[in-house]
């Protein structure tokens, strides 16, 4: 991770030109979702029971990624808390795929692309597990 932080952060014209790219090329790539629905809960875990008092606010625009089956992870900084979304959410209605999060030629064909802001693409790579940065290092060290 702190091969692909320090490339992110020396290179800031890197920053939207290579590193989505190399998002993109990797499985479990973020995608925005919007809250459609009042009663859309986040929980501190990937268990229904550690559901989070507070309701996201409708419209809200959240960068999510797969975590465990079933459920989807906020992109956050890595300081502070998990916060998960059930995807009984985007079968009910409540999330709604908003635009996909990375510009590529991966991307999926029917989606609008939105930006990553330089925080977005840092709490990434913050937030990433172990596949996905050892498939972002091969990456990076094939195209440079």
């Amino acid at each position: 991770k702190e091969c692909i932080r320090r490339r992110a952060e020396f290179g800031k014209a890197d920053l939207h030109d290579f590193l989505p790219e190399m998002i993109g090329m990797c499985p479990g790539r973020p995608i925005w979702y919007r809250i459609q629905r009042q009663h859309t809960y986040a929980c501190s875990q990937q268990n229904k029971k550690y559901f989070l008092r507070n309701d996201a606010n409708l419209g809200r625009k959240l960068l999510l990624w797969p975590a465990q089956e079933g459920w989807l992870q906020e992109v956050l900084p890595a300081g502070e808390g998990g916060r998960f979304y059930s995807t009984d959410y985007l079968h009910s209605g409540n999330l709604a795929k908003n635009a996909s999060a990375v510009k590529s030629k991966f991307a999926l064909a029917d989606m609008e692309y939105d930006f990553l802001s330089e925080e977005d693409i840092l709490n990434i790579v913050d937030r990433a597990i172990p596949k996905q940065v050892k498939c972002w290092t091969q990456t990076l060290l094939r195209f440079g």
